[in-house]
């Protein structure tokens, strides 16, 4: 089933510009999102480590910052710490049962442990890119990602991830 609104007024105004059409999507760097016929205001994509600058119209990642899971809410987000910004937490991805989290900066990676499908897994922070399963392991403990090794308990073993698997 679909429904279709008509309004005749809006139909007759055909000088109606979007100002996201002007300037190359406003000036906005990523997202440009009208507000009325004249205005607009710039956004980041979902899902990626991505927040506007002081500038508002640039999307960048920001300096300091603080990530974090959510258990109940299934979620890893990040929250910037850099001044002007806003204390919002944006949310980096989804995942079943996150309880601990972790950051490469060199590789700006993030890595997270999921004790609901017993694995590590890791997203690069700028990038709306799926999440790629790092390392799954059954019985993993989540103390063993801030040392990005994972610890066999049944098997008496711990291991190394390798951030670049191939």
């Amino acid at each position: 089933m679909g429904v279709g609104v008509v309004n005749e007024q809006l139909q007759r105004n055909t000088r109606y510009t979007n100002p996201c059409w002007t300037n190359l999507k406003g000036g906005c760097s990523h997202l440009c999102l009208p507000t009325s016929y004249s205005t607009y205001t710039c956004a980041c994509p979902s899902n990626t480590g991505l927040v506007l600058a002081r500038d508002a119209t640039n999307c960048v990642v920001p300096n300091n910052f603080i990530l974090s899971t959510s258990l109940d809410e299934g979620t890893i987000m990040l929250t910037s710490l850099d001044p002007g910004s806003p204390r919002t937490p944006v949310v980096l991805a989804q995942a079943h049962q996150p309880s601990a989290v972790d950051y490469d900066p060199i590789d700006q990676m993030v890595y997270w442990s999921d004790v609901g499908m017993n694995g590590i897994y890791r997203k690069p922070l700028n990038v709306s890119a799926p999440c790629i399963p790092s390392c799954p392991t059954p019985l993993l403990h989540p103390a063993a990602l801030e040392y990005r090794y994972h610890i066999f308990m049944n098997r008496n073993s711990i291991e190394q991830i390798n951030k670049h698997p191939n």
